[in-house]
């Protein structure tokens, strides 16, 4: 009985320290995407104000 719960555990803990390595692996990738997002957008909204002003003044 012993064995059997402590061979359940090893696999639980086994399959955490995957998830986790996985988390990891593409935890980088996922901020660069939010990050180029981010820019992406904030460019867009400095260029669609600036329009904006140039249509205002015209």
């Amino acid at each position: 009985m012993r064995a059997k719960v402590s061979e359940v555990v090893n696999k639980v803990i086994d399959e955490a320290a995957y998830l986790l390595d996985e988390f990891l692996w593409w935890l980088p990738a996922v901020l660069g995407i939010i990050v180029l997002s981010a820019i992406t957008a904030f460019a867009t909204t400095l260029t669609v104000e600036a329009l904006v002003a140039i249509a205002v003044r015209s």
